[in-house]
């Protein structure tokens, strides 16, 4: 794997992962694994995919990591028929409820939302170790949020990393900022467990500001690769952190992602 790759990569294995996690506890820092992929469109693939995360699971629990997954539906078999992607969603649930591991949903590009959204609203109603991220550049995510927070979802809140055409989404680093913290406002207010995803300074301290005045049950959460000390930082200031912790071969677009993101400060 490049050098520059595993800056944001823990690697191609999941002992890779695991190894970063067991680092990562021992900082006080919780860990979120996911196998990387997505856009999947062959049955046997997205079923490795669901293999891949019940180890997953797996390791999580025999190696008493403070960790949860973060999964794509498109790497489930959401492309190739939702109803395919909605069974290999639960069997993945199934496993991590029994072991008590919180299962995230990573949100993907505009055309897959709705649907998304849809699978997420069905299962929270039979699993409560499952949540969902919402990304602040797309529009209408102030109403979406509103929804999920009536339901007692557990969300997370980032800006976003793929481009939308302008209809669906803010262009300017203004409007998705306005809009990111106009969201975690709402969730400040009005929600109780949530995450925020930011590497942002500004976004970080109006969340300690807004935790000072709220005193709300909620987490920083980041990517690998940035922001390490500020990890550090926060946990020492009482803050539950966690680490977005990918692996897999399938690096490239993630890794790319990673580089074109507006305003991502890749060195400490």
């Amino acid at each position: 794997m490049d050098q520059n790759v595993k800056k944001f990569v823990a690697g191609e294995k999941l002992t890779d992962a695991i190894a970063r996690a067991k680092r990562l506890n021992k900082q006080g820092i919780n860990c979120i694994i996911n196998h990387l992929g997505e856009n999947i469109k062959i049955k046997k693939h997205a079923t490795d995919h669901v293999f891949s995360y019940l180890e997953i699971i797996d390791k999580i629990s025999k190696n008493f990591l403070a960790s949860s997954i973060s999964i794509k539906l498109s790497e489930i078999g959401f492309i190739i028929n939702q109803s395919f992607c909605e069974v290999n969603l639960e069997k993945i649930l199934k496993a991590a409820s029994n072991h008590n591991v919180f299962v995230w949903i990573d949100m993907e590009e505009y055309k897959y939302m709705q649907k998304s959204l849809n699978i997420f609203r069905k299962f929270i109603k039979k699993y409560k170790n499952l949540g969902i991220t919402i990304q602040a550049n797309i529009r209408g995510t102030s109403e979406i949020l509103e929804s999920l927070i009536k339901k007692q979802a557990r969300v997370r809140v980032v800006k976003g990393a793929y481009k939308e055409k302008q209809e669906n989404a803010f262009q300017t680093n203004f409007q998705i900022n306005t809009n990111y913290l106009k969201l975690m406002n709402m969730l400040f207010e009005k929600s109780d467990k949530f995450a925020i995803g930011t590497h942002d300074l500004k976004m970080i301290r109006h969340a300690d500001t807004f935790q000072h005045r709220y005193k709300k049950n909620f987490e920083f959460q980041f990517l690998m690769g940035v922001r390490s000390k500020m990890e550090i930082d926060l946990v020492r200031a009482g803050y539950l952190v966690s680490e977005y912790v990918p692996f897999g071969k399938d690096c490239q677009g993630y890794y790319k992602r990673r580089i074109e993101e507006q305003g991502l400060h890749l060195l400490d």
